[in-house]
């Protein structure tokens, strides 16, 4: 089923728009009526869409470039998967569908039609949500899951199974459905060989471009009267090994732009013992980037968030330092530091003190080897203090008590609360409160 819907998937639109024929036209795709198709249609056209050998993702950018709109892709996503369904059906029985209802069919992720890795299932300590970082690989409301449905970046490197498009227009119209072979090159009809792994897509469009001007002499010239342009319409997958201190270690197949944060994602990110900031991108067997999580948390700064290789490791270390921050600080669980970090930065990584928040000190829970003992620490010495590893640093509340409030109540015009400052007496109180009523006494 997967197999035949990667196949045809949208290829529909162009059957639609061309009168049931291969050729693709200019004519737009936007007014087709996906729902006034019958069932028998559907199977003519998957018949003759199978036969064509393209990829679900030359498809979609040809149709999108024709003007296919996304609610008809989806459309058509369903009603294809729908036969498949079906046909599954009749020809196994419904008991022996593995993949359940067909709600199940109609509901197909990305990953699921592209074989991508799926997020890990894991259940995690409660010590472990507690950690600065947890959330960011495990909030329901933020996903690095890895994206199919973007147009690569001009610096995607080319590798060996990418499916690349060629489209041509104007006085000549032809399209090319190309994958990269196994030497590592493209095999254009009548243009020859074009080696393009290792490149980045950019410099393989510039490549393949000036190839096509040799056998067609319309695209060359002051005035050309045919174009042509190039787009990645299938990236092949990587695998990517995710060890160490990780929720679920395991090896994950991404997409080929997908990043460290990707992979880290599906992992679960790093469990209780694992560190979010010495985390250690190997490549041909050695230590290609350390990414550091926090950079990313606390400054919005993903520079070390690269961009996966096949092959790639992720080795997740246990950490070395981690400190609980209790209290009133904005943020609070376990954070981790690395050598040379002071208090002053643990305050910037907790978000600093909440307003209500004695700032003048905190106390500090320490552990020895065979005992706790406490510490305290001045505001003038967060900056040259170096928390230790297991220390639990609490930040009190300041007192509920005013050092200048006096309250005045009775037959005052303005009863109420009011400051007291040096030298007030009670005149001047009665003053501030617009005397007393007419009735007092």
């Amino acid at each position: 089923m997967k197999t035949s819907t990667q196949v045809i998937l949208l290829f529909l639109f162009l059957f639609l728009a061309a009168g049931a024929t291969v050729s693709v036209t200019a004519q737009s795709l936007s007014s087709v009526d996906v729902s006034s198709l019958s069932d028998a249609q559907i199977q003519r056209l998957v018949q003759q869409a199978t036969a064509q050998g393209m990829s679900v993702d030359q498809v979609i950018e040809i149709a999108k470039a024709r003007g296919a709109s996304d609610q008809q892709i989806d459309d058509v996503r369903r009603r294809i998967l729908k036969e498949s369904f079906d046909e599954e059906v009749q020809a196994k029985g419904a008991s022996a569908v593995k993949k359940g209802t067909e709600k199940d069919v109609w509901m197909m992720t990305n990953d699921e039609l592209y074989d991508y890795s799926i997020k890990a299932e894991f259940i995690a300590t409660e010590k472990a949500k507690k950690v600065f970082g947890f959330q960011f690989f495990n909030s329901d409301k933020l996903s690095f899951e890895p994206s199919v449905n973007i147009p690569v970046p001009k610096d995607y490197i080319l590798g060996v199974n990418d499916e690349l498009t060629i489209s041509i227009w104007g006085a000549s119209q032809r399209t090319y459905a190309l994958t990269v072979d196994h030497n590592g090159a493209l095999l254009i009809p009548e243009a020859g060989t074009i080696q393009v792994q290792g490149k980045p897509f950019d410099e393989a469009r510039k490549l393949i471009l000036k190839r096509l001007t040799g056998i067609y002499s319309g695209m060359a010239g002051g005035s050309p009267n045919t174009w042509a342009d190039v787009t990645v319409t299938g990236m092949r997958s990587i695998k990517v090994n995710v060890l160490g201190e990780v929720m679920v270690p395991g090896t994950y197949t991404l997409p080929a732009t997908a990043s460290a944060f990707n992979a880290l994602y599906l992992s679960g990110g790093p469990n209780e013992h694992g560190s979010f900031r010495g985390i250690k991108i190997l490549r041909d067997n050695k230590v290609f980037k350390v990414l550091d999580v926090y950079e990313y948390l606390i400054n919005g700064n993903g520079s070390n968030n690269i961009v996966l290789r096949d092959q790639d490791v992720i080795m997740v270390p246990p950490y070395q330092t981690r400190v609980e921050m209790a209290g009133r600080f904005k943020r609070t669980g376990y954070f981790e530091l690395k050598e040379g970090e002071n208090l002053a930065k643990l305050l910037d990584y907790a978000g600093g003190f909440k307003p209500e928040a004695y700032k003048e000190a905190v106390s500090v829970t320490r552990l020895t080897d065979h005992q706790r003992r406490m510490v305290d620490v001045e505001k003038g010495d967060y900056a040259g203090f170096k928390p230790a590893n297991g220390d639990s640093i609490w930040a009190g509340e300041v007192l509920k008590r005013f050092e200048n409030r006096v309250i005045l109540s009775g037959a005052a015009m303005r009863p109420g609360v009011y400051a007291l400052t040096d030298g007030m007496t009670l005149s001047d109180l009665l003053t501030k409160a617009q005397g007393v009523k007419e009735d007092a006494f």
